[in-house]
């Protein structure tokens, strides 16, 4: 499958997956500040290779994300991290307590995502809640597992 193919069938099953169309994604930020990237894209900071395609970003407050065919790029109070998908050996969920709701009640707007690189470095990154949280999860998982298996990880029928 070629990289465009591959980039629009992750999309495609991901969003399956997650059982809501972009255009009606709820969070419980202010602003959506998550984008699914189709068509052109540049970015004057990040250099892409031979036959990577950007997926998706985030821009929030002092962090930006960038989710690509073969790699994850994390901007965090101007320092930059990177890790590419082959490199991840998981997740941590040492910190998933700060993305449910709280004891006033009251739900984060953002979320945290943290992978465990195969050196046993973590790489965090943030993300709007809800919606937008649960389909990087599964978008992530799911580029993970086809780079490794060739099976996604989540495939709703």
């Amino acid at each position: 499958m070629n990289t465009f193919d591959f980039k629009r069938e992750l999309i495609s099953i991901s969003l399956k997956a997650l059982n809501k169309p972009f255009d009606e994604w709820i969070t419980f930020n202010d602003t959506l500040n998550t984008n699914i990237i189709e068509g052109d894209y540049q970015n004057a900071k990040i250099k892409f290779q031979e036959n990577e395609l950007p997926i998706l970003e985030c821009c929030l407050d002092n962090t930006y994300l960038l989710v690509t065919t073969e790699r994850i790029v994390s901007v965090l109070n101007n320092l930059t991290d990177e890790v590419f998908i082959d490199f991840i050996e998981g997740f941590s969920y040492e910190d998933d307590f700060v993305n449910y709701k709280k004891v006033d009640n009251r739900y984060p707007k953002v979320n945290k995502i943290t992978v465990v690189k195969k050196n046993g470095e973590c790489m965090s990154f943030f993300v709007d809640s809800y919606y937008p949280f649960y389909f990087v999860n599964i978008l992530i998982r799911n580029l993970l597992s086809y780079k490794k298996y060739k099976k996604w990880f989540i495939s709703p029928k």
